[in-house]
């Protein structure tokens, strides 16, 4: 067993106001095939958060649950998988009450610039549990966000209200997150006041069209015509009077099920 090692030295005082500071996530995929990625978040002023998830992972021997939650088994072998391929991100201006995150759908080639409001998260915070993660005692919050039920981590003596992807507004710093059926799951292994690494990569994510988050919830789940695309492809290539059957699953997938409009 490979057990999970946590980094996480910074002084109280990097977290005043005015400076940035940087935290470096795995990201656990408990799906069809389980896999671990590199993500990292910059947050400046408690205003103003970037995610970035990276698209190289190394697979998992086998799936993550809650009794694994010290020790994770994984493969010793890096996979780079599209290594030039697309840079999730997730911006996130508390100001502005806006999300700008970079998506992708399976079937169609185009990057998505998706913008949308920041939505309400409401926080359970009664709880009395506490968690040690590196140096910090950490606090547990729950909240039901667009359809999955997500339980959270933070350190309060970190005065930030974000954490990875979309999860912000806890009293502290998210350390830890994950869905209540451990499918996505967040892991903090570092904390730097300076990271060259992240600057370097949010310079190389790229987008073809923006859209609204409606806009991209219909293109995803309710037009047809990329998956009819890449059917007929597969058709086209089968030997004479052979035939495919394609299952679909009419289940959503993904960290997000529902969204506010379809309530």
């Amino acid at each position: 067993m490979k057990k999970i090692l946590f980094l996480i030295f910074i002084s109280l005082q990097a977290f005043s106001q005015d400076k940035s500071i940087y935290v470096e996530y795995d990201v656990y995929y408990n799906t069809s095939s389980p896999r671990v990625k590199k993500s990292y978040l910059g947050i400046t002023n408690n205003n103003l958060s970037k995610f970035i998830e990276l698209p190289e992972y190394k697979l998992l021997n086998n799936e993550t649950n809650e009794e694994a939650t010290e020790e994770i088994n994984t493969t010793t072998i890096n996979i780079n998988y599209m290594p030039n391929g697309v840079i999730r991100k997730v911006d996130i201006n508390l100001i502005e009450k806006k999300i700008t995150s970079i998506e992708t759908i399976v079937f169609n080639k185009i990057i998505f610039k998706v913008n949308e409001t920041a939505p309400q998260i409401n926080w359970n915070i009664k709880y009395s549990e506490t968690k040690l993660i590196g140096n910090y005692e950490c606090l547990k919050a729950t909240t039901n966000f667009r359809g999955r039920n997500y339980i959270v981590w933070y350190a309060k003596e970190i005065p930030l209200r974000f954490g990875p992807w979309k999860l912000f507004g806890t009293p502290g710093l998210i350390l830890e997150a994950y869905d209540e059926t451990f499918k996505y799951r967040w892991i903090a292994k570092e904390i730097k006041q300076q990271n060259e690494i992240f600057n370097s990569i949010t310079k190389k994510v790229v987008y073809d069209k923006e859209i609204t988050l409606k806009e991209f919830v219909d293109e995803k789940y309710n037009k047809q015509s990329d998956r009819k695309k890449f059917q007929e492809k597969v058709k086209s290539k089968l030997p004479r009077g052979a035939k495919a059957n394609f299952k679909v699953n009419s289940n959503r997938q993904g960290k997000e099920i529902i969204f506010e409009w379809e309530k």
